[in-house]
């Protein structure tokens, strides 16, 4: 089975999924043959950073459609496809970061292209370059020749140097609204035959925080697990995610000072998962989603003790004893005015007393 990611990657602009002002940026620039020498594509992972550089080399080096859609048909665009274009080059800096690959490039952005009109560069994750790559490849962005364009994506773009940023044009590429995650897993989801209700989906799109080659690799991930109907469920056991009842449950005793369920879900966690890692973000992302400011306070807490619990040995001893200081601290901070539990009327003082 090809990855999803793989096989529906867009191959036209129109394609792309979200990312409505990239599109438009890149399509008046084509028209108007404004392409500028060097791009820093910004922003979070599997937003289609990669993909957009590959669609502008592509629409460049076309034979059919320069400065267009690209045809997809001729050999240029089959080249780029499979990675074999001559005037295409692709360098991942997380493992080629040092400065005699940017010495290669800075040595063969003079040759003329060999098989299209342009040479294109595209760096990933180019913050990773070394202080002495980026020195060498500055040199190279102050005087480019007019047949290349380099195409910096990174997911940290304040680790690049001002000097070079403010040499490039730099497009921030967002997050992809769950909804609109949702909608393409569903038409993916309906050519490829898969059984999967729509609270699955949109669970998919939750944890894949915005990133459509996340959710895509999640679904895979999925219908692997199950081989047949996916359900809500199904893609909690694939993730190895507790259900929402129990964090609802977990959160609700820890506010209620239940103290002996509060260890309870606490040790049987730990016997099913043998983590808190996925546990403690499903407790901070509810609490969040509760936008109050009590539990706001309390998804801090919960962060706190995930950066306890991360290079703790005793997992299951720390975290029974963060958690249980967590409920006397809650409780503590409440108990004066209210005897025992939370009442919604005065959740406002008890926020302020949590944070004093």
């Amino acid at each position: 089975m090809e990855a999803l990611y793989r096989k529906y990657r867009p191959v036209q602009f129109s394609q792309i999924i979200g990312q409505e002002h990239i599109k438009r940026i890149i399509k008046n620039a084509l028209e108007k043959r404004m392409i500028s020498h060097a791009y820093i594509f910004a922003g979070p992972r599997g937003t289609g950073k990669t993909t957009t550089a590959r669609l502008l080399a592509k629409s460049l080096n076309c034979e059919k459609n320069q400065f267009s859609e690209p045809c997809n048909e001729c050999a240029s665009c089959k080249a780029i496809d499979n990675g074999s274009h001559l005037d295409v080059i692709e360098l991942d800096a997380a493992s080629n970061r040092g400065i005699d690959e940017i010495r290669r490039i800075r040595d063969g952005v003079n040759f003329s292209p060999a098989m299209g009109k342009y040479k294109v560069y595209i760096i990933d994750e180019v913050h990773m370059l070394t202080r002495e790559a980026f020195n060498a490849l500055l040199k190279t962005l102050e005087e480019p020749p007019s047949h290349v364009v380099f195409i910096l994506a990174t997911t940290n773009p304040e680790k690049i140097p001002p000097t070079i940023t403010s040499r490039c044009q730099v497009l921030e590429f967002k997050n992809i609204p769950s909804e609109e995650i949702v909608n393409r897993l569903k038409e993916i989801s309906a050519i490829e035959g898969f059984d999967i209700s729509n609270d699955a989906l949109v669970k998919i799109a939750k944890r894949a925080s915005g990133g459509l080659r996340d959710a895509l690799s999640i679904l895979e991930q999925v219908i692997r697990y199950t081989g047949g109907e996916v359900t809500a469920q199904a893609v909690d056991e694939a993730l190895g995610l507790v259900s929402e009842e129990i964090v609802s449950k977990f959160v609700d005793a820890i506010l209620e000072g239940d103290l002996h369920t509060v260890l309870d879900i606490t040790e049987k966690v730990y016997i099913e998962r043998g983590d808190y890692d996925t546990f403690l973000n499903q407790l901070i992302e509810y609490s969040l989603e509760k936008k109050t400011n009590l539990m706001t306070n309390l998804s801090m807490e919960f962060f706190g003790i995930m950066k306890e619990l991360k290079y703790g040995e005793e997992k299951l001893l720390i975290a029974k004893l963060l958690f249980a200081n967590l409920v006397e601290k809650l409780q503590s901070a409440v108990q004066p005015k209210l005897g025992k539990g939370i009442n919604v009327s005065n959740i406002s003082d008890i926020s302020k007393q949590f944070t004093e």
